[in-house]
């Protein structure tokens, strides 16, 4: 570019009087525009994405040990009945996780289909950002889910019914 930042200002400035109103633009300006939008959606979509995580482990915690308080006595009985722990736990993990999973992950993919004209931009390391935040984000909804096996554990060691 001949004249470098003065010239360029220069030019402004006289576009600028000979069309009041509008701004001259370079395409330097444009693309510095548009790296700043992808870099606002980009922390956007990820902040989105924490607080919607943050919210799903929240409830897979809360839904987990509800769900274990709530049928404490049916959970007594068949342990009384002989049924394993582990046939409880697993029936208490998936009664918690499938939701979450089919809502998360549909969730998920309709973000990642409106987003998809705009991750052009975001490159392979956008990708793996995602990716490694969606694999936390659901490490964390698994954590959370396995907080209420110990509840568990404890509602169903003394397999005698009591009243409620």
């Amino acid at each position: 570019m001949r004249g470098g930042a003065g010239a360029v200002d220069r030019a402004r400035t006289a576009l600028a009087a000979a069309v009041p109103g509008h701004v001259a633009t370079t395409p330097a300006d444009q693309e510095r525009g548009r790296d700043q939008l992808l870099a606002d959606l980009r922390t956007g979509a990820l902040t989105v994405l924490v607080v919607s995580f943050l919210i799903a482990i929240t409830s897979a915690g809360i839904t987990g040990a509800s769900a274990v308080l709530d049928r404490r006595q049916a959970y007594a009985m068949l342990r009384l009945a002989g049924t394993p722990l582990r046939v409880l736990d697993r029936a208490r993990r998936q009664e918690t996780l499938i939701p979450l999973v089919v809502m998360g992950g549909g969730s998920l993919a309709t973000g990642l289909f409106f987003a998809a004209p705009f991750a052009v931009g975001f490159g392979a390391s956008g990708a793996v950002t995602l990716a490694a935040f969606v694999a936390v984000g659901f490490g964390g909804i698994a954590g959370a889910s396995a907080l209420s096996r110990p509840l568990l554990r404890s509602v169903t060691a003394d397999p005698a019914p009591t009243p409620d």
